[in-house]
């Protein structure tokens, strides 16, 4: 159990699950996690990314690059990360947004070339689980388009994915515990 406090209510949720793989330049995330929201609106908030910046201390900017006739947005994301406050970076990702259906599973898709991921994927699951109660599936296979120190690169790069989840579920909570 994660629990954060700060001039907000208590927040609070449940991790079940939370991996961070490499094999070679591929990271493999598997985070499942029950939160204390409502999950039409974490839906809302998640799928917009125009909130991306409120949800997460890391995105910077997110901004519309592209939208097609179908639904699929191309979203630049900017996110700026630090390492024992020595080694910062701000990293771009340019990803293909499919809106979530009424299942509640969105996707999104790296676009290679335009951004500092080579490739990658993303899949979201947000399902009800009752009155005030979510439960987010993430699951995603990334490769970086960037160079990582060998030793201690994918330790680093790992550390700051499952940072970023941690408070990707915090970050939903306590801007929905105001509404």
């Amino acid at each position: 159990m994660v629990a954060l406090g700060a001039s907000f209510p208590v927040l609070a949720f449940s991790v079940d699950e939370l991996d961070v793989t490499n094999e070679g330049d591929t990271y493999s995330v598997l985070f499942n996690v029950r939160i204390d929201v409502d999950a039409a609106k974490a839906r809302e908030l998640l799928t917009d990314y125009r909130q991306w910046p409120r949800i997460s201390q890391t995105i910077k900017e997110s901004r519309l690059v592209r939208e097609w006739p179908d639904g699929r947005k191309r979203v630049s994301a900017d996110l700026r990360s630090c390492v024992v406050f020595i080694f910062c970076k701000t990293l771009r990702q340019v990803k293909d947004l499919q809106a979530a259906g009424s299942q509640g599973v969105f996707r999104t898709d790296m676009v290679a070339g335009e951004g500092d991921f080579a490739s990658g994927w993303e899949i979201w699951e947000i399902l009800d689980e009752g009155a005030q109660r979510t439960r987010l599936k993430y699951r995603a296979r990334l490769v970086p388009g960037f160079g990582l120190p060998p030793l201690v690169g994918p330790w680093i790069l790992k550390r700051e994915l499952r940072s970023e989840l941690l408070g990707t579920a915090a970050g939903l909570e306590r801007l929905l515990a105001r509404q």
